[in-house]
């Protein structure tokens, strides 16, 4: 009714939280046509909520946040939300945060073919999952065609493999502002990796690496590399003890 079509016209923001929203909360998603920003972190949204943000992302034209985080999502779910955004190119999503669920790269791989090429997407948060080194390797070359400004792969179990992709990646790549690798062992080789990138990269502004195990001869690869890049724009580097 002109009732609900005025509600939606004027709400540019939804949050639920707490856990305790049942299926009539999300069901009603569907209404919001000209919502802005959802954010549904801690919702215990299950399969019910899953196709109720899936159905919604597939006809909105408005949302540019979107958090789903700590909701025990697995890669089915993320498949289906991948699949909505495929479908929805006039989505003008700019911030997808993922973090805390049960991802893995298989689920991060349908999201990066969905999200390729995007024209809008500024951050993406996939911290706290189990992606691993594929889905670090996929994260990198989505780099490539997506103009990301944040990207947070923070507590992912990455290894060498990952880092290395991350940080190639990062060398050539001129729009990420802010990466978080905190949480993942960054050994010898990895730190030459991150030297590498920072001596190359002209762009990123912070980095953070809390956590990460950095020993004293790693530490110092990392500063090689930031002492030779006079066009570094660094301003922020954390987990340095």
């Amino acid at each position: 009714g002109e009732g609900g079509e005025e509600q939606d016209a004027i709400l540019d923001s939804l949050e639920l939280g707490d856990g305790d929203d049942g299926p009539d909360d999300f069901a009603r998603l569907s209404g919001f046509k000209c919502i802005k920003e959802l954010h549904l972190g801690g919702t215990n949204m299950e399969s019910t909520g899953c196709l109720s943000v899936s159905n919604m992302l597939l006809t909105n034209l408005s949302l540019r946040v979107l958090c789903l985080s700590d909701n025990g999502l697995n890669d089915q779910d993320l498949s289906l939300f991948s699949q909505s955004i495929s479908r929805n190119r006039q989505l003008p999503l700019e911030t997808l945060r993922l973090s805390f669920n049960k991802l893995t790269c298989v689920g991060v791989e349908t999201l990066m073919n969905a999200i390729w090429g995007s024209k809008t997407l500024r951050e993406i948060k996939l911290d706290n999952n189990q992606i691993r080194d594929r889905g670090a390797q996929l994260a990198a070359v989505v780099l490539t065609s997506v103009e990301l400004e944040v990207l947070d792969m923070g507590f992912n179990r990455l290894t060498i493999v990952g880092i290395k992709a991350l940080m190639k990646s990062l060398a050539e790549n001129c729009s990420l502002l802010t990466l978080t690798l905190s949480g993942n062992v960054l050994d010898t080789n990895a730190s030459k990796a991150v030297s590498y990138a920072l001596a190359y990269n002209k762009t990123i502004q912070k980095l953070y690496v809390d956590h990460c195990s950095l020993s004293y001869a790693a530490q110092r690869h990392i500063a090689a590399g930031i002492v030779s890049n006079s066009k570094l724009a660094l301003r922020v580097m954390s987990g340095f003890p």
